[in-house]
């Protein structure tokens, strides 16, 4: 299996990034992705997982948040999801601790979305965004979230900052998750730093 950040570096991986390189979980999101890249920016789909799971391992995720970080795209979408996901669950062994993090991840992503921020502004009224409450989920589900906006946000900055037409909601959306899952923006210097 190529692991595509940066080629085949299969075998300089960590023995916990191996692991999960090899996981049918891996191997899905990879098949779904195919060589197919993001619209503006033209990076390739999987770089999303590959970053997200480099930050997983630093923070100490387990093997199973890593490998439901791996099928979150699958599920995220209602309609991929009954396609993707729940075929793909039915046909390989994902375990149900990957499985049941994944359909956490799901709900409280999709709770707080940037089309759902308020934009309630007159004049210089600021943005607002209501958060789900975080203290109510696994701490693994925590972690791919962290890893998701962490990676979302080093894209966003690279990519989109100065030309998307959401630059403001998107900058002020990806700071408010991160400040609510406890990522002072030092630490998320120090975790952009490690896939940039």
């Amino acid at each position: 299996m190529t692991w595509y950040l940066g080629g085949d570096i299969t075998n300089k991986l960590s023995p916990k990034l191996h692991e999960v390189s090899q996981s049918y979980h891996y191997l899905a999101v990879k098949l779904m992705y195919g060589d197919n890249v993001a619209e503006r920016s033209q990076v390739p789909l999987i770089n999303h997982i590959n970053e997200g799971l480099i930050i997983l391992e630093d923070i100490g995720a387990s093997i199973e948040a890593m490998k439901a970080y791996c099928m979150h795209p699958l599920f995220q979408d209602t309609d991929k999801m009954l396609i993707d996901g729940v075929v793909f669950s039915t046909m390989y062994p994902v375990g149900a601790l990957p499985l049941l993090y994944v359909m956490e991840y799901r709900r409280v992503a999709n709770s707080c979305l940037p089309k759902h921020i308020k934009e309630t502004r007159q004049g210089l009224m600021p943005l607002t965004i209501k958060l789900p409450d975080l203290t109510d989920t696994f701490p693994s589900v925590a972690q791919m979230l962290i890893a998701d906006k962490v990676q979302n946000r080093k894209d966003f900055e690279i990519h989109h900052k100065e030309t998307h037409k959401d630059s403001e909601v998107l900058d002020f959306y990806f700071k408010r998750w991160l400040g609510a899952l406890g990522i002072s923006e030092q630490r998320y210097q120090r975790l952009k730093g490690l896939i940039s």
